[in-house]
Formats: structure tokens, C-alpha cells, sequence
């Protein structure tokens, strides 16, 4: 077959059909508020190269993207990138254009000073296997810490007669009372946790106080959590701040999503200093208000080696596997891809994703 597309970066007056071709590949995408905010109003800019597009004639036909994003990696701080938005339209797959389109990606953000790009496609997708192929590493599939909140909905759904709804639901909240149970962490004085619609200048300092304690992460500035969680044109997140004397010694932003006749909860993302009295604190004025807010379920993304996985696992967590993976490129000679291998290295929240 002879190819009729060609490849190309975007330019303005593409968007109409880039949300068009979104939308149609993905069954329901976002609207162009969300594109704008996304790729336009992003607070580290907006990156000539860091969008490119499949087109056959006037026609757009595929799609793949980068968010820039500002990152530590060790010492440095680095212009990272994370991988969006791929897509193809249906009646041209299998044509080659997914490697064109990453190809033209990498090598431009590798032109614009982006040494490196992560991403979170399910591990068992083509899209995994596909990106393998061209460079990527996988440092984990990332483990998903879930608590119970409440089985009622969980029950109704399942059993219509009401007496015996009654009945299950008697035994099952003794059964699982332990699992239910949100336990209260002890005092801490002074700590005030506080709900916030935006973060000031203290986010700014309380990253510079734990920046060092993270090898490979995004800059949680100020500018970037208002960005990603104040301004976001279509979620609503509950954020909280623990404070003592004037100054943020931590956060935690809260989401909720219903599905069919459940609400799902979710922690997106937490940072605190060291001190665990003040993760401990967060966590539980945030099971306090999804609990409030209807939520059947929290589920927290957290990688074993940091000390907030065993503060959720004491709060009542259980540790299964999304099945998602965390994938790294090096899109640079100068960056090995060594350095973006260990699981170890990266702090890594639900946030950090697109999909959150």
C-alpha cells in the first residue's frame, strides 16, 4: 500500500481536529478548555515540537504528545516530559505511524533541552510493548494501595431483596469492621490541617526543604500544584495543608470519581516533610472527608520504599498492582538510560499522570 500520510509539528489551528481525533479514539476525551489548559496554559510553557501530528492531505489522522514538565533528577533540575495523547485513527493503524510520530517526538524534545520522558500505559497494552521498542525502560508496575470505605453500595448492587440487603450488610460491617475502621493517629501539637483552594509562596519552601529527600521527581512548586490542581478546568479537588507556626509542613489533594453506583476515592497526591506525624495526620483527615464526601473506596498510588507506604499500609491499606506501569525514555545521548532504571530512585503519585 502506498503511504499517503506524512508527519509533521503542530501548528496553530489544529486543535479542532486533534480533540476531534482524540475524542473518536478514545470514545469520550475532554473539550478544547481542557486542551488549552493542558498544552497552552501549562506554567513551565509551551514547547515548539512537544506536539506532533500524522496528516494525510488536510486531514489529521494521528497524534502524540508531550506535557513539559520541570523535574529533579539527583542534583539537577531537568526539563522533563510526560508522554500523552497517542493516537491513530482506526482506519490508519498498522501503518507505521505511531513509530514515525514517537521518533519526530523524541528527537525534538531531545532539541529543546527535554533529556528525558515518563509515562503510564497499562503494562499488558500493545502501547507497552510498543514503546519498549523504542527505548523505553520499565522501573515498576506501580503498586496501588486501596482502603475500604463503605460495602453498602457494594451490596445493593448486588441484592435487590431489601430485608436481606439489611441482613448482609449486619454481618458483613462486623466482618469487615476492622477494614472500615478509620483509626485516629495520635496529637500532634500545634499542627493545624487546614482546606485550601489554592497553594501560596510556602509550597515553594516546603519543596526546597524535601527536595533532597526524592532522587527522581516532578518540581512540586507553586507553580505547578496550583496548575495541575487549583486550576484544573474539570476536576474538583479537595486540597489540604498541614501547617505549624506559619509554614506548610505538608499537603494532601483528594479526588473523587463515580462509577456506575460507586464513588471511587482517591489520594492524587501527598508531600510532607519527614516528620510522620504529619503524613499520619493528612491521611486521616483525608479518609475523614472521602468517607463524608460518599466514597465506597480511596486508592493511593505509593512505591514501597517510601515511608508513606507503611504509614497507609497502618492505615489500613492493602497493596495490589494496577497493572499500570511506569515507563522512562532518555531521549538524549548525554542522559543513560541507566539512570532512570531503579524503581528506587522515583517518588511517584497518582498526580504525576494525566488520567488523575
Amino acid at each position: 500500500m502506498k503511504r499517503t500520510w506524512t508527519v509533521r509539528t503542530y501548528k496553530g489551528g489544529d486543535e479542532e481536529q486533534a480533540v476531534s481525533l482524540l475524542s473518536d479514539v478514545y470514545g469520550q476525551w475532554h473539550d478544547m478548555k481542557y486542551w488549552l489548559w493542558k498544552y497552552k496554559e501549562n506554567p513551565v510553557g509551551f514547547f515548539n515540537g512537544s506536539i506532533q501530528i500524522a496528516v494525510d492531505g488536510d486531514r489529521i489522522i494521528g497524534y502524540f504528545a508531550l506535557v513539559p514538565v520541570k523535574m529533579k533528577l539527583k542534583s539537577e533540575t531537568v526539563l522533563g516530559s510526560l508522554g500523552v495523547d497517542l493516537a491513530i485513527s482506526r482506519d490508519y493503524q498498522r501503518q507505521g505511524i505511531f513509530q514515525a510520530l514517537a521518533e519526530k517526538l523524541y528527537s525534538d524534545a531531545a532539541g529543546n533541552g527535554i533529556p528525558l520522558t515518563y509515562a503510564f500505559p497499562f503494562y499488558d497494552d500493545p502501547a507497552h510493548k510498543g514503546h519498549m521498542k523504542m527505548g523505553w525502560v520499565t522501573p515498576c508496575i506501580m503498586p496501588n494501595m486501596v482502603k475500604l470505605l463503605s460495602i453498602d453500595n457494594a451490596v445493593k448492587s448486588r441484592i435487590k431483596n431489601g430485608l436481606l440487603v439489611k441482613v448482609v450488610l449486619l454481618a458483613a460491617n462486623v466482618f469487615y469492621r476492622r477494614k472500615l475502621h478509620i483509626r485516629k493517629p495520635p496529637r500532634a501539637e500545634g499542627l493545624d490541617i487546614r482546606r485550601v483552594t489554592e497553594f501560596d509562596e510556602r509550597a515553594d519552601r516546603l519543596w526546597e526543604q524535601v527536595a533532597d529527600d526524592y532522587a527522581i521527581s516532578l518540581i512540586r512548586d507553586r507553580s505547578y500544584l496550583n496548575w495541575k490542581y487549583a486550576h484544573h478546568p474539570e476536576n474538583q479537588y479537595a486540597i489540604f495543608t498541614a501547617e505549624r507556626d506559619d509554614d506548610i509542613l505538608g499537603y494532601i489533594v483528594l479526588g473523587t470519581k463515580d462509577h456506575h453506583s460507586y464513588k471511587l476515592g482517591y489520594m492524587v497526591d501527598i508531600l510532607t516533610v519527614s516528620d510522620e506525624t504529619v503524613a499520619r495526620q493528612l491521611v486521616f483527615r483525608a479518609l475523614l472527608h472521602l468517607k463524608d464526601e460518599g466514597a465506597d473506596s480511596v486508592s493511593c498510588w505509593m512505591l514501597e520504599h517510601h515511608g508513606y507506604h507503611r504509614i497507609l499500609k497502618e492505615s489500613g491499606f492493602a497493596s495490589i498492582s494496577s497493572g499500570i506501569a511506569l515507563i522512562a525514555r532518555a531521549n538524549s545521548p548525554e542522559m543513560p538510560v541507566e539512570a532512570l532504571s531503579n524503581p528506587q530512585d522515583w517518588f511517584v503519585t497518582m498526580g504525576d499522570d494525566d488520567g488523575f
